[in-house]
């Protein structure tokens, strides 16, 4: 039986998630076909469990670009899906940049990537409800465009407070709430101690640096420490902003089925391509929900 909180119990509990939302599954998940490509073997460390999380997330986040391409071939005149796709694969090359970091021992290193995934992640969810501003960001294609766009949508706090707004108009419930988001709050405030140099993040780095390679024969890479919890879960949280309001954003975009033949693992529930991907957004819901559980259990002092 596998240990509460482990490797193998993040494994068995996704793919519990996997079946109970009607996909047909293999051997194992398909995150476990992204470990592999990482290089170093987590399934024993503490935090394995994480790292299982979120080598999922990258599969699903995967699978959500494919949506987007499956989009861009019908040509969408209105630049929305192109645009989407590039925020997905931005978010895709930062959580696994984040995963991969903190794998090799480079926790604070990995920590100045969630500031990118942060921006990324809630500019998605501006996009959602704000043709105006998606536009701009289109149209924001030279150094002086894209630092003016930076400076009017993300600077000042000026998407969070739009979101607020937003989410009370509608009457949405969204995970990453701001009026009530204190994890946020908490992420963006040590994200500021990393985002630029300080003595609190190079005093930490140096400890675990002096920690782990007191007595080693290695140079550069060392072994993950139990502080990439934080940055594990935060990564986890954020890439699921975009997922995470109630009801799930529908996009409707025109699609064709060019990925329907590769469409593993397969789903019973879906009848068409679009409603496929439809159940792997819904995935990300699910599995960040997971990694609340994971992340609680394996906090510091447990």
């Amino acid at each position: 039986m596998a240990l509460k909180f482990s490797y193998q119990h993040a494994v068995a509990t996704i793919r519990l998630h996997y079946e109970q939302a009607g996909f047909e599954l293999g051997p194992g998940v398909p995150g476990q076909a992204v470990a592999s490509e990482f290089g170093a073997d987590v399934s024993e460390h503490r935090l394995g469990g994480l790292c299982a999380l979120v080598d999922e997330a990258i599969f699903l986040l995967r699978y959500v670009s494919y949506y987007f391409v499956s989009a861009v071939v019908v040509q969408d005149k209105s630049g929305r899906a192109i645009a989407f796709l590039r925020l997905t694969t931005a978010m895709l090359s930062t959580i696994s940049s984040i995963r991969l970091l903190c794998s090799k021992g480079f926790d604070t290193n990995a920590r100045t990537q969630l500031r990118l995934l942060y921006e990324a992640a809630i500019l998605w969810c501006r996009f959602l409800f704000d043709e105006e501003s998606l536009a701009r960001f289109i149209s924001a294609d030279t150094p002086k465009l894209a630092n003016e766009f930076w400076h009017s949508t993300l600077a000042r706090d000026k998407t969070e407070k739009f979101l607020d707004a937003k989410i009370e108009e509608l009457g949405l419930s969204w995970i990453g709430h701001v009026s009530s988001g204190r994890h946020i709050a908490s992420i963006r405030e040590i994200l500021g101690l990393t985002s630029h140099p300080s003595h609190i993040a190079v005093s930490f780095d140096a400890m675990h640096d002096w920690d782990k390679q007191h007595g080693s024969q290695q140079f550069a890479v060392r072994a993950m420490p139990n502080a990439a919890h934080f940055t594990l879960s935060a990564s986890l949280f954020l890439m699921s902003l975009p997922f995470g309001f109630t009801p799930l954003y529908v996009y409707e975009l025109k699609t064709s089925d060019v990925f329907v033949d590769i469409m593993i693992p397969q789903n019973r529930k879906a009848a068409s391509w679009d409603e496929y991907c439809t159940e792997i957004r819904k995935m990300i819901g699910r599995l960040f929900v997971v990694s609340i559980h994971f992340s609680n259990g394996l906090g510091p002092g447990r």
